[in-house]
């Protein structure tokens, strides 16, 4: 019987209230029963209703830290968060491809805090989209939410650019953004399939890193060998007993606080 734990590894901000970012990524890795690694791309100034400031770690080091861990560990998953720009996460999946190339990367594109902080402006979005055409090539499944997936569709309608993305790379939408069948996921899938990720939406409570969490649970599925719907749907249910486990806007991360409260699917 297989004792030891996957290694998993993140690339995403620091967080001080470790609502969201690298230190939520640990703690799902870890409930997850995965063993979680971490290379920091951000150091940000904030709470869990506020946001102030974000201080990009200079490339050089993530690069340094990112290698050194995957020259040591196993990693067959890696998630990948806040970056500076798409052409500096085009070079550090170039040294993933160069030191792992079997590796893969779920991007979990992040455009805004939940506290109204942009990271970029749209327009620098767009002008790097040659490099995002490339990051999205060498990714095996991408998270974003419906506000994100609009401003990187840039104009074009949502289906049809959700058609055009599934040509390149699997694509869950998290639906926690959407007006009309809010709470439902929607697992784009490179074979041509939709899948809708139906949820419980009634006793559940805002949190802070929801998106963060729901994409770091998935990538602990998938690195315990479940499919991709099967991990989506894990997930999903996670993240879920996250946001029913208090009425705060942090979530407690053990499985015993919240126990009676939701009926799991």
């Amino acid at each position: 019987m297989k004792t030891e734990r996957p290694y998993v590894l993140t690339l995403a901000g620091f967080d001080p209230s470790a609502g969201a970012g690298l230190l939520a990524d640990i703690k799902t890795f870890e409930q997850l029963h995965c063993y979680g690694l971490a290379v920091q791309t951000a150091n940000t100034i904030q709470t869990d209703d506020t946001f102030t400031a974000c201080h990009w770690i200079a490339k050089d080091i993530i690069i340094e830290q990112l290698s050194i861990v995957l020259k040591r560990f196993p990693v067959a998953y890696i998630k990948v968060g806040i970056v500076e720009s798409w052409s500096v996460l085009e070079e550090l999946i170039g040294v993933v491809k160069t030191i792992k190339p079997e590796a893969k990367i779920v991007f979990d594109p992040i455009f805004s805090a939940s506290a109204n902080f942009d990271f970029h402006s749209e327009a620098s979005i767009q002008t790097e989209k040659l490099a995002l055409e490339n990051v999205l090539s060498h990714c095996y499944l991408i998270t974003p939410n419906y506000n994100e997936l609009q401003i990187m569709a840039n104009g074009i309608a949502t289906e049809d650019f959700l058609k055009m993305l599934s040509t390149t790379t699997n694509v869950l939408v998290k639906g926690g953004h959407k007006k009309i069948e809010k709470g439902i996921d929607q697992l784009y899938t490179t074979t041509g399939t939709v899948y809708e990720i139906k949820g419980i939406p009634e006793l559940l409570s805002a949190k802070h890193g929801t998106g963060c969490i729901l994409s770091a649970a998935l990538v602990a599925e998938l690195a315990k060998g479940k499919s991709l719907l099967e991990a989506s749907k894990k997930a999903k249910n996670y993240v879920e007993q996250r946001m029913g486990s208090n009425t705060t806007l942090l979530a407690y991360h053990t499985s015993y606080e919240n126990k009676n409260r939701l009926k799991y699917i």
